[in-house]
């Protein structure tokens, strides 16, 4: 006697996520206006669109546009830089970004004469940096989420100068559901015997979770694979 079965197929989701990682730059032009002491001052940059860096203190601190206006300098003879706090506001990143680099162009004055120390969310990200007379990239790798501001401390008379400055974040898509595309039955139809069965992942997809129900009708038992 030949067997037959229902044969129905529950496909749930074929889930379609990943990472995507942006770098956003700011290179640094100089100051708003003006130069010499000051306790607050809004760093101008060649991309102010995507957010604004303010450095500020409890004291006043020296900083002057550099030369040829491409970078900033930051501490001085008589105003060094004791904790001068660098913070990003009205920036594109996303509040729920994971900031995972922070990169800082700069140099200084003297060998290992000023120091950078980065914070995302409060919280310290990465490990310091120490700057010397080479100018040069340096970075806090990590992975963080929240407002993102960078310390700057530097020796009496002696000088950072700040180029230019990079966020790398990642963001996490909205997941898409996608339904597999299955072939050579028809849900809910009898099949004697055996059938094949093909499911395929959509492009893309990085899992899948289905279930296959075959109801006996001799023995009036459902027999499942997943």
């Amino acid at each position: 006697m030949r067997k037959i079965y229902f044969l129905f197929l529950f496909v749930l989701i074929a889930s379609m996520s990943g990472l995507q990682a942006e770098t956003v730059t700011w290179n640094i032009t100089g100051r708003t206006s003006g130069s010499g002491p000051a306790t607050e001052i809004v760093v101008r940059t060649d991309n102010s669109s995507s957010g604004v860096w303010t450095a500020t203190a409890d004291t006043e601190f020296s900083s002057g546009t550099g030369s040829g206006s491409e970078y900033i300098q930051l501490g001085s003879k008589n105003d060094p830089c004791v904790d001068v706090n660098i913070a990003l506001s009205e920036s594109v990143i996303p509040s729920n970004a994971n900031i995972t680099k922070i990169e800082v162009e700069g140099s200084a004055t003297a060998d290992a004469s000023a120091t950078v120390d980065a914070k995302v969310g409060g919280q310290v990200f990465g490990s310091q940096l120490i700057f010397g007379t080479t100018k040069e990239k340096l970075s806090f790798d990590g992975s963080a989420s929240g407002d993102i501001s960078l310390i700057v401390n530097t020796l009496n008379k002696k000088q950072l100068h700040l180029y230019s400055i990079s966020v790398t974040y990642e963001i996490s898509p909205a997941t898409e559901l996608t339904a597999p595309v299955i072939t050579g039955v028809v849900n809910g139809e009898k099949y004697y015997g055996s059938a094949s069965v093909s499911i395929s992942y959509p492009d893309l997809a990085t899992s899948m979770t289905y279930t296959i129900q075959a109801r006996d009708r001799r023995c009036r038992c459902r027999r499942f694979g997943t």
